[in-house]
């Protein structure tokens, strides 16, 4: 049993640390909510708990939230100059695991908004999510905003990357992209000018919306875990609808998503068997 225990305990690190990557990365990316892979991953609501009370089941907590937070921050500074060079040239593939990622895990999101109950209000909670995120897509639309780049700017640029982390379907780097604030933060993130006013305003952020969060979650459980889903679904649309060059890169961009979904899938049910 002790050596069960110690395998799934190694596990769990293991599995926190490749998510917190995987959000991480998300979060950097224009288009994409690192908060909405949260719930697909199924931590948004141990996250939400967590932050809006650090110091209860602090010992326990801090088990996989401490791999997550690793990883979450390997993912951002350590990946997002990385990927966003990759995507230059390969924006299609990193798009499409992203989307694959998101569909292998929708079956476990729908079934785990559904836990008490599903009903109309339910359902016209999805339509209502689902039309929220074109709303906020408005914004990599509307003209561009330049905001100097500064100690307050990078502050306001964490503030924005942990609301979206709290509130999925806020693709937080469009609104930096919006606000002229996206290149110079992802260009300048491993200097400490940058990123110490930058991890302090994503801390302020996530310690107070996340209250804000877990009340809806307490009070609103179904209605708020149904806006999540239509968010989630919405999220894929403009990613689907990009057009393909040729029928070759169509047949590679299908193939991605299938392989990023099944993976994905098979990766969520052992998580269930393991960790849940």
């Amino acid at each position: 049993m002790e050596q069960i225990n110690k395998r799934s305990l190694i596990y769990e690190i293991i599995v926190r640390l490749l998510q917190g990557v995987v959000v991480g990365i998300a979060a950097s990316l224009p288009g994409i909510s690192g908060g909405a892979l949260c719930v697909i991953f199924g931590i948004y609501e141990a996250l939400m708990t967590f932050f809006a009370n650090p110091f209860k089941n602090l010992k326990q907590n801090l088990i996989w939230l401490i791999p997550f937070s690793l990883g979450l921050a390997a993912g951002f500074m350590g990946f997002a100059k990385l990927i966003a060079h990759f995507m230059k040239d390969n924006e299609k593939i990193v798009v499409c695991v992203f989307i694959g990622l998101i569909i292998g895990m929708l079956p476990s999101l729908f079934a785990n908004a559904g836990k008490k109950g599903r009903g109309t209000k339910a359902w016209v909670s999805a339509a209502i999510g689902f039309m929220i995120f074109p709303l906020l897509l408005l914004l990599q639309s509307s003209s561009a905003v330049n905001i100097e780049a500064n100690g307050l700017a990078f502050c306001l640029c964490g503030a924005i990357i942990g609301l979206g982390l709290v509130f999925p379907g806020v693709a937080a780097p469009t609104i930096l992209v919006f606000l002229g604030l996206y290149y110079p933060l992802t260009s300048t993130i491993t200097h400490l000018s940058t990123l110490v006013p930058f991890a302090l305003g994503g801390i302020f952020a996530v310690l107070i919306f996340s209250k804000i969060a877990k009340y809806l979650l307490d009070k609103h459980y179904t209605v708020f875990t149904h806006i999540i889903i239509g968010i989630a679904l919405a999220t894929l649309v403009p990613l689907l609808t990009d057009k393909f060059s040729t029928v070759g890169d169509a047949i590679l961009s299908i193939a991605v998503i299938l392989i990023s979904a099944i993976v994905s899938f098979l990766l969520d049910k052992i998580f269930n068997k393991y960790l849940k």
